[in-house]
Parts: C-alpha cells; sequence; structure tokens
C-alpha cells in the first residue's frame, strides 16, 4: 500500500485562498468518532454532531467569513494560473452530452436532454471520464464495495487493480483522467482515508496522511491537489499527503447549513467555481413533511471572497450535483413535496435526475428514479 510522505511545506495562495498560516503535517487535523461511514445510495451517512439523519430514496434509505474574508480563496490553482480561460466548448444540444446516474443497483446511460436510460452495469456512484469514454464507479461483488472502471462501449466492467481490502467507494476521475480518488477505508487503524491510484491499477498513494475520517474527496483543478472534509474542516492535500489548507466548515460556508459523510462537491470545468450539496439546518415545510433537513446546492466562488449562495429551489430538496461540460449549469437529483408519498415507516420519495441552469428558470427533470448523475463531452 505504501507510505505517505510526511514533512513540512511551504503554504501558498491557492485553493481556499490568503495564506493559511504555517505549513502543517497531515497529522495534525482533529480525530473524528470512528465509523463505518456509507454513502448516498446506502442506508445510512455520518453527519455532523447534533445532525444525524437518514435519507428515504426510491423505498431504500439513502445517505446524504466574516473578518478577513476577501483575503480568502483566490481561486482553484490552475495550469499557468488561468482557469479563467481556459477553453470550453459551448454546447447546444443537450442529447450529445453523456450521462451516466444510479437506479437500483445499477449504473445507467442517459444525456442531458433525458433521453431513454440504457443499464450498462451493475454498480452505484458512476463517474464518467473527462474524455466520455469510460465510467469510473462502485462495484457491490462478493458483499464488498470495490472501485470499478467499464470502457463505454464495452460489455465487461473491471476492477482497478491494486486496492486492498473490500471496501473503498466514491471514485472520482483526474482532470486528465489518468488517475481516481476515492474513499478507502483501513480496518487496522479503524479510519477513512482518501486515496488515489492510476486509472489503470498501480501507484496506490494514500493523500490524507493521518487525518481521521476524512470524506467527500474531489480533486483541485490543478490535478496536483485533493480537498476532503472531515465534518468539521475542509483541506487540500498535495499527493504525498502534507496538508497544503486547512479551513473551518463553518468559516467558509457559514453555519446556516450542516455537512454529512455524503456531500458531494463539483468543481467547474473553468476551475473559477464550485458545486456542493449540503442540508439545509432551517426545517421548511418540505423537510417537516420528510422529518428531515431538506438538502441543497451552492454556488462557491472562492476568488469572490462572498459565501456561497443557495442555487437549487428553496421548495425541493437537492443533492449530487455535477456541471454541465459547458458551465451554464448543472446535473442533480431531487425531489419535491409532490414526490413524497405515504408518512412514518411507509414513506417513500421519488427521487429524479434533473437538469439546472445557472441563468434561472425552472428545472428539468429527465429520468425519474435516479441518484449520483454525473456528465461528460
Amino acid at each position: 500500500m505504501g507510505n505517505t510522505r510526511m514533512g513540512n511545506t511551504r503554504m501558498r495562495k491557492g485553493f481556499f485562498g490568503g495564506a493559511p498560516g504555517g505549513a502543517e503535517t497531515a497529522g495534525a487535523g482533529a480525530a473524528k468518532p470512528t465509523a463505518a461511514v456509507l454513502h448516498r445510495g446506502s442506508p445510512l451517512a455520518v453527519v455532523a454532531q447534533g445532525a444525524l439523519f437518514a435519507r428515504i430514496a426510491l423505498g431504500v434509505l439513502v445517505a446524504l467569513f466574516a473578518t478577513g474574508m476577501a483575503e480568502m480563496a483566490k481561486g482553484f490553482p490552475a495550469p499557468a494560473a488561468a482557469a479563467a480561460t481556459k477553453a470550453v466548448s459551448p454546447w447546444s444540444d443537450p442529447s450529445a452530452v453523456t450521462v451516466v446516474f444510479a437506479r437500483d443497483g445499477g449504473v445507467w446511460l442517459t444525456d442531458a436532454a433525458g433521453g431513454t436510460p440504457r443499464r450498462l452495469c451493475n454498480g452505484n456512484d458512476p463517474e464518467i471520464s473527462p474524455r466520455g469514454d469510460a465510467v469510473a464507479f462502485t462495484d457491490y461483488r462478493d458483499g464488498g464495495r470495490r472501485i470499478a472502471l467499464l470502457r463505454l462501449g464495452e460489455k465487461t466492467a473491471r476492477l482497478v487493480a491494486g486496492i486492498p481490502g473490500d471496501n473503498s467507494y466514491g471514485p472520482r476521475w483526474s482532470p486528465d483522467g489518468m488517475r481516481l480518488l476515492f474513499n478507502h477505508w483501513l480496518p487496522d487503524e479503524a479510519r477513512w482515508v482518501t486515496a488515489v491510484i492510476s486509472a489503470s491499477g498501480g501507484d496506490l498513494r494514500l493523500v490524507t496522511g493521518a487525518v481521521r475520517n476524512v470524506y467527500s474527496p474531489f480533486w483541485a483543478d490543478d490535478g496536483a491537489s485533493v480537498c476532503a472534509q472531515d465534518l468539521e474542516f475542509l483541506y487540500r492535500f498535495d499527493l504525498q499527503g502534507r496538508i497544503l489548507e486547512k479551513r473551518p466548515l463553518a468559516e467558509l460556508f457559514g453555519d446556516a447549513v450542516s455537512f454529512s459523510s455524503a456531500a458531494r462537491f463539483s468543481v467547474a470545468p473553468d476551475g473559477s467555481a464550485v458545486l456542493f450539496d449540503a442540508d439545509i439546518l432551517e426545517m421548511s415545510p418540505l423537510a417537516q413533511k420528510v422529518g428531515e433537513p431538506a438538502s441543497a446546492v451552492f454556488l462557491w466562488r472562492p476568488a469572490s471572497g462572498a459565501l456561497p449562495a443557495r442555487i437549487s429551489p428553496e421548495e425541493m430538496s437537492v443533492f449530487s450535483p455535477a456541471w454541465l461540460p459547458d458551465g451554464s449549469g448543472f446535473l442533480a437529483a431531487g425531489f419535491s413535496a409532490p414526490d413524497v408519498k405515504g408518512k412514518g415507516a411507509s414513506l417513500r420519495l421519488l427521487v429524479s435526475l434533473y437538469r439546472f441552469s445557472l441563468d434561472g428558470g425552472a428545472p428539468v427533470r429527465l429520468v425519474k428514479d435516479a441518484l449520483t448523475p454525473s456528465c461528460g463531452r
């Protein structure tokens, strides 16, 4: 498995912004209670203290800045410091955008216009590669959870070689499509870490060092560092396991939201913004009907120095955002009051895949019974 290299590193402005103070090794993270954390699509997710809940979907429980802020967050590091000018081809035909999502224990294929879905294979947490030619996902064969890959056009998926154990999930592609980032359980240490491996297998790295129980991993736009949260802090690590940045979630995102281990972050195609989902602590009418906090999608522009803005409709519970290729909008799973059926133990939710525009307008329902979307060119 290999050991991560620990040590000090000079801090620089980057992902969250301003100089966060002295260099810090990954061993300095605050310890969290040990738990066998699951994810959306599984019965339970770990959430911040005082906010433990279960999300019900498809008949199955599924988990889900003030002073000095102007000096925080000068944007995601990007090649040649030119993320804002990175070329992103506009698209005018949603049917040309490949979309994958999870449904009933399977990985499905559709498009951003809501074309007829086609089942690809068994699995969960699918994410399509930057080139749009492969899907990484969580494989549930033999009672475990392993990282697998399916080339579009082929019929047989393969497990990614070189990952020990049987409890890894939630793969995320690197911007260049060469590596996969995922959640990995260390049974001997009883903690969750973030791991990186070559998409072809091998070169496994545990990149969150000694920080205990980190979740929601995602790539920074430079492809040379990764981010994750531990329900209290948001971290950025280099690929040797050193902490580059560490900020309290409440400082970055405010105190009106709560994060769980199922929270998902999605970096914009040009690297200038981040989408994420979080639970709204105030109990809306929809939340009261369901009996748990509703989730919402927020848009965070780190360079602005402002708190994130909610961009999903207040009358919906929305989660698992994924940017559209041109950055004009995003896909996400969600439901509203008419999708809530029954009460108590018989409560059922119809969760659907929606397309949202950053320019406003009503969300477009693409596919019913859908979770964890991802889209590519």
